[in-house]
């Protein structure tokens, strides 16, 4: 699902408006929160994309700057594929 979402914001950022606030407001609280490894894994994945794809063009500072101190939670996580 990740992939699909990112794909989308690299096809078709103009479009991401809905799917960013979305994400922000009903995913991002669910499972950043959340100590399933998989959801972890699926949270850090959109971030990189909306980073990546989206940028400050779309998203602006303070949601870059929320995306990445999602990012420094994970940096010493137990688990290699988290961090």
């Amino acid at each position: 699902m990740a992939e699909l979402i990112g794909g989308i914001f690299k096809t078709h950022p103009h479009l991401s408006a809905g799917l960013i606030s979305q994400i922000y407001q009903e995913v991002f609280p669910k499972i950043l929160n959340d100590n399933n490894e998989k959801r972890i894994k699926m949270a850090l994945f959109l971030i990189c994309d909306m980073v990546e794809f989206l940028g400050l063009s779309y998203l602006g500072e303070g949601q870059i700057l929320h995306l990445a101190e999602q990012l420094f939670r994970f940096i010493t996580n137990k688990e290699a594929d988290i961090r």
